[in-house]
């Protein structure tokens, strides 16, 4: 485990395999966890998955699959953009009954707000902890807002954050930064009302200098969807008065998608 952890997953198979060879001993799930973890961190996803479906295959005592583990693989599933995948392993926690808490869905809400395809489902997910009374935390509604932006629902974003706000969650530079994608992506709907565009950028800017710039939360990624948000507006004039100015009052330096 002190192998995976440090980075070097390799290394760790090594010793696991001389376990199984010289002492006759096999990995509980705990290993294969462990295993998992180092090499997703390296972005080896597909070893990833050879080690789930070994796991899986084995069912040995000590090996049935747990929910930190089928947790963790609808993780993996997320990062490759793999929905599917993810809500398949969803619904077999839900079998195992081990659901009932926030972490799993925001595993497979992330997963889903990946694409633009099961984004739907996100927000399916979301109510579904409504009505079990699951609170949600910070990653709940980065997951929910980042459906939203895709979708361009700006109602459940707004709804989404009045529930923050009186959960007494702060909002950080992910959930910000969504919010300004949702906001970008009505401002391109073709019968948004001027009015509601004046509306998103209001509320953007006084969020970001009531919430960000007070917590020291700027970063290039929040610039940059604030130059989109007030382009997609066809605000060119308040992004060379508002925006630009920005990067140098907070020394960040543009990058390739600031241009």
């Amino acid at each position: 485990m002190a192998y995976a952890r440090t980075g070097s997953p390799e290394n760790a198979e090594l010793l696991i395999n001389e376990m199984r060879e010289e002492m006759g001993l096999q990995p509980d799930v705990v290993c294969y966890t462990a295993l998992i973890d180092g090499y997703f961190k390296k972005n080896k996803i597909d070893r990833c998955w050879e080690l789930y479906d070994e796991c899986s295959e084995k069912r040995l005592p000590g090996q049935d699959l747990d929910e930190v583990l089928m947790s963790y693989m609808i993780r993996v599933s997320a990062a490759t953009h793999d929905s599917e995948k993810a809500m398949r392993l969803f619904n077999d926690l839900q079998v195992d009954g081990f659901v009932e808490h926030v972490k799993p869905y925001n595993s497979v809400m992330m997963a889903c707000s990946s694409t633009k395809r099961f984004s739907a489902k996100t927000i399916e997910f979301w109510h579904t902890m409504h009505m079990k009374n699951i609170p949600g935390d910070q990653v709940t509604y980065v997951a929910v807002l980042r459906a939203c932006a895709k979708l361009g629902d700006v109602q459940t974003a707004y709804d989404a954050l009045l529930e923050m706000k009186n959960a007494g969650l702060k909002i950080n530079e992910h959930i910000f930064n969504q919010l300004l994608k949702v906001y970008a992506g009505a401002c391109r709907l073709p019968d948004v009302e001027e009015k509601h565009v004046e509306r998103y950028l209001e509320d953007a800017m006084d969020l970001f200098e009531t919430q960000i710039e007070p917590q020291d939360l700027v970063n290039v990624h929040i610039l940059n969807s604030l130059v989109i948000l007030f382009s997609n507006a066809l605000k060119a004039e308040l992004v060379e008065q508002k925006i630009l100015p920005l990067y140098s009052k907070h020394r960040i330096e543009h990058d390739m998608y600031t241009f």
